[in-house]
């Protein structure tokens, strides 16, 4: 008995099942060719265990249940294969440091990342892909050491797209990347022959555009931070700053003198003479000049030039770009 293209259900042909839901006098009967299924594609689940190394084809059966779900240690990368169309979901359960693809054997596959769900669209042109996924150009904070490579995209013609590539001021080629290559464009960077830049943020904190909506904010100015809050893909800043005379508030010193005494050594030919107190008149002695040792107040300036830490308290996450 012929069955439909999508889900594999039994067309029932003139004549066949007549009077009857189940077994009938002709052909599949229409509880197990089509209701059954349908159930299936709503609210089936099937467990693979992917603890090999060989490629999995999915059984007739297996590709009409509505949820697939992978579990097992990988020894491998694994390429799994479903003659399914339509929409369907996918999780990952595996673990180990390997991933996942799933392919309907035309057009696009995807990977699935460990630990996550994708509600999957299957066709005959584009092949597969996740469904509802960010927008192509937002950033993911991620905070284990290292992405997991089913998390990652690649470009090589034996894996294909995860969802995201790190942000570290990379190169990349537009034809690998185009999508991501339409979004940015080279406001990260133009290092031409034919690649775009990602933006760069290691160690680089993110801010909203400062006019945002039409109306600038002033709160990141080129005069206040030498960084242009108006312009996406501009940076700047520094962790530390060595403050100077002229970042220092205007302020006048007060000093307060309880009254002292000069000591001052006078010179008259070849006597020493020793004049201490406030009345002292060094002009009666004739031609005098002073010498070197006079004590008095003096005022110290102080500081060291040491940086100035401005960074605020701060946690390090791995930053990625949808693609």
């Amino acid at each position: 008995m012929p069955t439909t293209s999508g889900r594999g259900y039994s067309v029932q042909t003139a004549g066949s099942n007549s009077g009857v839901w189940g077994a009938g006098n002709t052909g599949v009967d229409l509880n197990t060719g089509v209701i059954s299924i349908i159930d299936s594609n709503l609210a089936g689940a099937t467990t693979l265990s992917l603890a090999s190394t060989t490629p999995i084809a999915l059984s007739g059966t297996q590709v009409q249940t509505g949820m697939l779900i992978f579990t097992g240690a990988l020894l491998a990368n694994i390429a799994v294969t479903t003659t399914m169309l339509g929409a369907f979901w996918v999780e990952n359960r595996t673990t180990g440091n390997f991933y996942v693809s799933l392919s309907n054997g035309t057009g696009n596959a995807m990977l699935v990342p460990q630990g996550s769900a994708r509600e999957v669209w299957s066709d005959s042109t584009y092949g597969i892909r996740a469904l509802n996924l960010p927008p192509v150009g937002s950033f993911l904070d991620l905070g284990s050491s290292a992405a997991h490579p089913s998390l990652i995209a690649t470009t090589s013609p034996t894996v294909l797209n995860g969802e995201y590539v790190l942000c570290y001021g990379q190169s990349l080629a537009t034809a690998s990347y185009p999508a991501l290559s339409a979004v940015l464009g080279t406001t990260w960077g133009s290092p031409g022959g034919g690649n775009f830049t990602v933006p760069d943020f290691r160690g680089t904190a993110r801010f909203g555009k400062d006019n945002m909506g039409g109306a600038t904010r002033g709160l990141i100015t080129t005069a206040g931070s030498s960084i242009d809050g108006t312009t996406v893909g501009t940076e700047g800043g520094a962790q530390n700053v060595v403050l100077v005379k002229a970042n220092m508030p205007l302020y006048n010193l007060t000093v307060t003198d309880p009254g002292h005494t000069h000591t001052v050594a006078i010179t008259n030919g070849a006597t020493n003479v020793t004049n201490t107190g406030s009345n002292a008149t060094p002009g009666s002695f004739g031609s005098l000049t002073s010498g070197s040792s006079v004590t008095g107040i003096s005022v110290s300036s102080g500081g060291s030039g040491t940086a100035t830490v401005v960074m605020p308290p701060t946690g390090i996450v791995n930053v990625l770009i949808k693609v």
